[in-house]
């Protein structure tokens, strides 16, 4: 029964602590208190110039502990810890004023070995202020930590992108696939690329020489195609004569038109049928007129 209840209160005051510690980090704003621990979106980098920011000030002062941080003059120090025990310590600042929070820009300054100390990931801690940077970190003192990030060293290999090298290929062939090749690799690569830069493969000459021959013989066949097409239309035949109108007929000597017909006397005269130039003589009474 008793080792029941020394188990029960352990649970209880382990849990307080979780409440407590998971309380104190929203004293952060950055790094983001709503992420993960190590979350890519806090991770910094080695040389970088960073800001982290609180909001823990004279009136909410959230601890692990419970116990206050700020001084009576509303001053708290800065420090910088690695997340997994205290291998690694760096007092930021001595004292800075917290009354209504505040932020701070820093040099990422650590080296490779202070990096590898802290095994990649590290903390803030707010704490009761210090007289010296020199002073050992006090692990017993309130603190307020927040949420854990790496830092990434400058020398760590950046993610590599694998891009396809230049290649001359026929017209009609398919390109070829690409697979990513590692950095020992790559100054071979550039060594064939720089020998094989002066001219264009026996391959590469001869598809060309082929598909400017066969474009050639396609054109002609087109264009004696079209020849032969507009040349037995209608419209390129030989127009047909056109017939001309039949002329006027015409008198010698006279206009187009023939002249009106003249008139005749009303009297005509009367032919003897002897001699033309005999007398007339008067007729008797008996007599007729033959």
């Amino acid at each position: 029964m008793v080792t029941t209840l020394r188990w029960l209160v352990y649970g209880l005051l382990s849990f307080s602590s979780l409440i407590a510690f998971t309380s104190a980090q929203y004293a952060f704003t950055t790094p983001d208190p709503t992420l993960f621990d190590f979350d890519g979106t806090n991770d910094i980098t080695q040389d970088d110039v960073v800001e982290f920011a609180w909001v823990l000030n004279s009136t909410l002062q959230e601890t692990v502990s419970g116990d206050p941080i700020i001084d009576s003059d509303g001053n708290i120090s800065l420090w910088l810890t690695s997340f997994h025990g205290f291998a690694f310590t760096r007092c930021l600042a001595t004292s800075v004023n917290s009354e209504g929070g505040g932020t701070w820009a820093w040099r990422v300054s650590l080296t490779d070995e202070e990096i590898d100390e802290g095994g990649g990931q590290f903390v803030y801690r707010l704490m009761p202020p210090v007289a010296s940077k020199d002073q050992p970190y006090d692990d017993d003192a309130a603190e307020a930590p927040s949420r854990g990030f790496r830092i990434l060293k400058q020398s760590d290999p950046s993610p590599t992108t694998s891009t396809p090298a230049p290649t001359s290929l026929p017209p009609t062939s398919a390109a070829p696939s690409t697979t990513p090749t590692d950095a020992t690799s790559d100054n071979s690569n550039n060594d064939n690329n720089d020998s094989n830069s002066g001219g264009l493969s026996p391959g590469a000459k001869g598809g060309i020489g082929a598909g400017v021959a066969v474009g050639g013989i396609i054109l002609i066949g087109g264009a004696y195609l079209l020849w032969r097409h507009y040349r037995g239309r209608p419209q390129h035949l030989a127009p047909a004569p056109v017939a001309q109108p039949l002329p006027l007929p015409q008198t010698a000597g006279m206009g187009a038109f023939p002249a009106p017909p003249s008139e005749l006397s009303a009297l005509p005269s009367e032919l003897d049928s002897g001699d033309s130039n005999r007398p007339i003589a008067e007729l008797g009474a008996g007599e007729k007129r033959v």
